[in-house]
C-alpha cells in the first residue's frame, strides 16, 4: 500500500495530526459547522465540537 510506505519514510518528522468523526445523521441535522464533530484518541469520550474548534494539524 503507497499510503503505508510513504508514512514510513516521514517517521523521523514531528507532524500532529487531528483525526475527527461524525456521523451523518449529525452532519445533515446540524451541518458540518456544528457540534458534530469528536476528535479520535483525545479521552474525552464523546464531547463533540464544531469545526472550527478542533485542534489544529501542525
Amino acid at each position: 500500500m503507497a499510503g503505508v510506505e510513504r508514512a514510513r519514510r516521514v517517521g523521523s518528522v514531528n507532524y500532529r495530526l487531528t483525526v475527527a468523526t461524525t456521523t451523518l445523521p449529525l452532519l445533515t441535522r446540524d451541518k458540518a459547522d456544528g457540534r458534530v464533530w469528536r476528535v479520535v484518541g483525545n479521552g474525552h469520550g464523546e464531547e463533540r465540537r464544531a469545526l472550527a474548534a478542533l485542534p489544529k494539524a501542525r
